[in-house]
C-alpha cells in the first residue's frame, strides 16, 4: 500500500471513529470513555479488514491451484 493510500485511510477510519464515538456515548461523554468507544470501532473495524484480506488471499490461491 503507497503513503498516500495508507494515510487517506487512517483519516477516514479515525474520522469515522470520532463519528461513531459521538453517536454511542455522545460527544460530551468524559474523554477516557470517548477515547474508549473510538478505540474499540478501530479495532473492530481492523478485524473485518483483516478477514476480507484473507478471504481475498484464500479466494486467490485457491485461483492458482486450479
Amino acid at each position: 500500500m503507497d503513503l498516500l493510500t495508507y494515510a487517506t485511510l487512517k483519516v477516514v477510519i479515525d474520522t469515522l471513529a470520532w463519528l461513531n464515538a459521538v453517536i454511542t456515548v455522545g460527544g460530551d461523554a468524559p474523554e477516557d470513555e470517548f477515547k474508549k468507544a473510538m478505540l474499540t470501532f478501530k479495532e473492530e473495524t481492523g478485524e473485518i479488514i483483516e478477514e476480507v484480506v484473507q478471504k481475498i488471499i484464500d479466494e486467490q490461491n485457491l485461483g492458482e491451484e486450479e
